[in-house]
C-alpha cells in the first residue's frame, strides 16, 4: 500500500511539472524583429554647390552643429544690393517725413519695403550654412564636395541611436499577455546581456502577420503589432540588427 502511494505521488508530480514546462514554453513568449531607430534626413533650403563637408559617417553631432556650407556668394550680392536700396529708401523718407503725409507714408512703405528685401537676402546667406537638426550619428551622407543640391533636397541621414525601438508581431491568442509600459527582455545574440525594454504602444487593428517580418507564430495568425523601447543605451546596439523579445 505504501508503495502504491509513492507512486501516485510521483507521478502527479509529473504531470504537474510536465504541465508547468508545456504552459511555459518560449516559443509562445519569444518574438522576433528588427532594431528601428529615428531617422532623420538632413535638407537643404536653398540650392547651391557644397563648398564644405564638415562630417563624415559615424560621427555624433549635436543639434545646431554644421553639417554643409553652401556656396553663397549670390545671396551676398544680392544683400548687398538690397542694403544699398535700403539706405536710399531711408534717405530719401528723412528727407520728406516733415512734408506731405501721403508722400511720407509712400516713402515709408518703400523703406518697410527695401528692409524685408535686405532681411531675405540675408536669411538666405545664412541658410547656406547647414545644421544638423538634432542629436545624433551621421549614418549616411548624400552629396560630396563639389556637388550642386536643390532647394529640398537632403544631403544627408541622422540617426538618434539613443531612441531605439523593436517592432513585433503577437499572436491574438497571446495578447493577453501584453500591456503598455509592461517591461520586456530583449536579446541580440551578438551582445552577450540581457536589455531591458518596454511595451509603448499596441496596434488596436489585428492583420495578418507581415511576410517580411521574422516571428514565432504562425504565418496565418491574426496578429497585433507591438513596438518595444529600448531602454538601455548600450553603444553595441544598431539599427537593423535582429533581436528577440521575451514577453
Amino acid at each position: 500500500m505504501k508503495r502504491l502511494v509513492t507512486f501516485f505521488a510521483f507521478l502527479a508530480i509529473s504531470v504537474f511539472i510536465i504541465s508547468g514546462c508545456s504552459n511555459t514554453s518560449p516559443d509562445e513568449n519569444v518574438y522576433s524583429g528588427t532594431i528601428e531607430s529615428t531617422t532623420v534626413n538632413v535638407q537643404s533650403e536653398i540650392s547651391g554647390c557644397i563648398v564644405n563637408l564638415y562630417v563624415k559617417e559615424g560621427d555624433q553631432v549635436k543639434k545646431g552643429d554644421k553639417i554643409a556650407m553652401l556656396d553663397v556668394s549670390q545671396y551676398e550680392e544680392q544683400a548687398k544690393e538690397a542694403k544699398a536700396a535700403l539706405d536710399i529708401a531711408k534717405l530719401k523718407y528723412d528727407q520728406i517725413k516733415n512734408g506731405p503725409k501721403e508722400q511720407a507714408d509712400i516713402a515709408s512703405l518703400k523703406v518697410e519695403q527695401a528692409q524685408a528685401a535686405y532681411d531675405l537676402s540675408n536669411l538666405m546667406v545664412k541658410k547656406g550654412t547647414i545644421t544638423a537638426p538634432i542629436n545624433g550619428t551621421i549614418t549616411d551622407i548624400y552629396f560630396n564636395v563639389g556637388e550642386i543640391i536643390t532647394q529640398g533636397g537632403s544631403i544627408a541621414e541622422m540617426s538618434d541611436l539613443n531612441n531605439l525601438w523593436i517592432k513585433i508581431y503577437v499572436p491574438e491568442k497571446y495578447l493577453y499577455k501584453v500591456s503598455l509600459n509592461k517591461d520586456v527582455t530583449v536579446n541580440v545574440k551578438s551582445i552577450k546581456k540581457n536589455i531591458g525594454g518596454k511595451v509603448v504602444y499596441i496596434s488596436p487593428n489585428g492583420e495578418f502577420t507581415p511576410k517580411n517580418t521574422t516571428t514565432e507564430s504562425s504565418k496565418e495568425d491574426i496578429v497585433y503589432e507591438v513596438k518595444i523601447q529600448i531602454k538601455d543605451h548600450i553603444k553595441e546596439l544598431k539599427p537593423g540588427m535582429l533581436a528577440d523579445v521575451t514577453i
